[in-house]
């Protein structure tokens, strides 16, 4: 996890590009890194001492967009790496269960920006697309 995580920072790190005309900006390729928390909420867990939030676990997300159209429209590629886990602590002890797993998920969207003037601090838009975990 320690390599996929140096390597997504790099690559964020590395591709921000610096532009000093503002007409270069409507070809440039925006990137955005992101830090989260995922947990579990399923069978495993249920015990008197265990809430959903006892086992909650890092997770990473690196978007990348590309807008066309006159910037009205933008696809986007998108990728979430973390960890789920969850364990029981019973009195029973036939039903201490207890996992760790890693997920990974891909994404493609088309965001449709609904306003576009420059300067408005607030662009509102739809976004439409598919995942895979």
């Amino acid at each position: 996890m320690k390599k996929s995580t140096f390597f997504f920072l790099s690559l964020f790190i590395f591709s921000v590009p610096s532009f000093s005309q503002e007409d270069q900006l409507k070809d440039i390729v925006s990137v955005s890194a992101g830090m989260g928390v995922l947990t579990f909420n399923g069978d495993i867990g249920k015990g008197k001492d265990v809430s959903k939030y006892t086992y909650i676990r890092g997770g990473y997300a690196l978007n990348i967009e590309k807008r066309f159209m006159k910037d009205y429209v933008g696809a986007s590629l998108n990728v979430m790496m973390g960890k789920l886990a969850m364990g029981e602590r019973s009195m029973d002890t036939t039903r201490n269960n207890n996992f760790e797993s890693a997920v990974t998920q891909f994404g493609l969207n088309l965001n449709f920006y609904l306003q576009n003037k420059k300067g408005t601090p607030l662009i509102p838009y739809l976004s439409t697309g598919f995942s895979f975990a």
